[in-house]
């Protein structure tokens, strides 16, 4: 018995509902839900008009449908704030390259101010010859 594999298994993208995976269908569900019962409880409880009730629904139901279909950076929104959040812990590590760090220490051991007044010239020169 022989069963065929795609040969691009790995950009396999299973569908539920008309291309969309099962957590963009449970978003797209709980956003129109959470839009429809924002919309008609301003409709039919407080007497609003349908426009303002159309825009008093918007902020009950966009949250849903970002969380299930923006991404950042290829990852959810979640998770790409928890990712944020690991690397911000991580320390800082600066990089100072061998020839600045020994002219930082020559200039520290050297607390003669009679040599800083003979040296006019500020200019700093990288040897190159190699």
């Amino acid at each position: 018995m022989q069963i065929r594999v795609n040969r691009n298994i790995d950009n396999y993208k299973p569908d539920v509902f008309h291309g969309l995976d099962f957590s963009q269908t449970m978003h797209a569900l709980g956003t129109v839900i959470s839009g429809a019962s924002a919309f008609l409880f301003a409709n039919f409880y407080l007497h609003l008009p349908q426009t303002i009730c159309f825009y008093i629904a918007m902020p009950f139901a966009l949250p849903v449908a970002l969380a299930g279909f923006l991404k950042i950076d290829g990852m959810p929104p979640m998770e790409y704030l928890r990712r944020r959040k690991e690397i911000r812990r991580i320390p800082e590590y600066f990089y100072c390259p061998e020839p600045l760090s020994e002219f930082l220490l020559e200039e520290k051991q050297d607390p003669d101010p009679a040599a800083d007044k003979e040296s006019t010239s500020n200019e700093i020169y990288l040897d190159e010859g190699m």
